[in-house]
């Protein structure tokens, strides 16, 4: 009897940070239900996002970063990611749609 093997799943490790811990937790719930895609860990400043990669035993693929936040923000810690961990891919989240915070999440 033919039996087709299913591929492996390339697992998407994802760090959730965002300031607003109802935003942390709707994100983490619409992730959950994806087979491919896996909150490592949800944060709730750009400080703890450095802190969690610079100590942790992977590297997330993706990290989803609110672009303002309270203390150092996703501009600023978006910086600092990559230029230590060039290969991240950062997804910039914000409310605002207009003015200097997408422009300069773009050039970080």
């Amino acid at each position: 009897m033919f039996s087709p093997t299913l591929p492996a799943l390339n697992i998407i490790s994802i760090l959730l940070v965002d300031d607003h811990s109802l935003v942390r937790a709707g994100i983490a719930r619409m992730l959950a239900d994806e087979a491919d895609m896996q909150v490592i860990a949800e944060l709730s400043t750009g400080e703890q996002a450095i802190d969690f990669v610079r100590s942790a035993e992977c590297i997330p693929d993706l990290v989803l970063m609110n672009a303002r936040m309270p203390g150092m923000g996703g501009v600023e810690a978006t910086r600092a990611l990559l230029e230590t961990y060039p290969d991240i891919k950062v997804v910039a989240m914000s409310s605002v749609v207009s003015g200097i915070i997408p422009s300069q999440m773009l050039r970080a």
